[in-house]
């Protein structure tokens, strides 16, 4: 019987349900496909028609959060209008609330991107995407109502964020204080921070520096600079006498054999 497209989606859901279950219960390492195909009343062979492994399903579950983030960043009355550290605030705070259900879970994720990062950064590539999308729509805004123009260290800044965003999620991993209010305090001071930057244009400035420094300085080394091929050591030697121990210091130089 064939499956339709929604309950293909429900059955995906379950698989993730349930690997995010067990995960958090036995480890990442510890769980295998069949645990997660049997938990979830499937067959073993089923689960590999929706994931080649587990690492797919890890990264398939922060896919589907962040794209639960920007539909609820969507609904809310004139977003658009807050100022940048307040929608900062918001777009971390609202992520976090969504982890808070699978905080092991999300912890056995970092583990793994911290001891497999190639891996974790190969596969992560479509999560990433998913939220710099929501930075990045939330970056235009502030631009477009400020009357600025788009830098070109954009995308930079975006991976930026991104390793930003990656740093308040392990440091909310460790806040074991009442609500997690040493974390939310470090999001209230670093937006600040984010945004005084922004509209300062402190990083466009600090570009047009090195710039400037690289073309009245660097860039008049380099056509300064001679390689090292082009210079001839010979044509630098000069014909004196200079000390040669080997000439100097000759037995036979001076040797004279004795009459008899």
């Amino acid at each position: 019987m064939k499956t339709t497209k929604k309950q293909q989606e429900e059955r995906r859901e379950s698989l993730i349900a349930s690997a995010v279950e067990i995960i958090s219960e036995k480890g990442f390492r510890a769980t295998t496909m069949k645990a997660i195909a049997t938990h979830a009343g499937v067959g073993v062979a089923t689960i590999y028609n929706y994931f080649p492994n587990k690492d797919k399903i890890l990264h398939a579950y922060f896919e589907e959060q962040y794209i639960k983030l920007a539909d609820q960043l969507s609904e809310i009355e004139s977003f658009e209008d807050y100022a940048l550290n307040e929608q900062i605030q918001l777009l971390i705070e609202t992520s976090l609330d969504n982890l808070l259900e699978d905080r092991e879970f999300v912890q056995e994720a970092a583990h793994l991107a911290v001891f497999s990062p190639l891996t974790s950064f190969n596969e992560s590539r479509q999560a990433r995407t998913i939220f710099l999308d929501v930075a990045k729509d939330i970056w235009n805004q502030n631009i477009e109502k400020n009357g600025g123009k788009t830098p070109m260290t954009q995308d930079w800044l975006l991976l930026m964020f991104w390793e930003y965003y990656l740093g308040i999620v392990a440091y909310w991993l460790k806040d074991e204080s009442e609500n997690f209010n040493h974390t939310t305090q470090l999001v209230d001071k670093t937006s600040e921070i984010i945004k005084m930057s922004v509209e300062s244009d402190f990083i466009g400035k600090f570009m047009d520096l090195g710039t400037f420094f690289y073309r009245t300085h660097f860039h008049n080394y380099l056509e300064n600079f001679k390689p090292l091929e082009s210079l001839n050591p010979i044509e630098n030697i000069k014909t004196v006498n200079r000390f040669n121990p080997l000439r100097t210091f000759n037995p036979l130089r001076n040797f004279q054999p004795k009459e008899n």
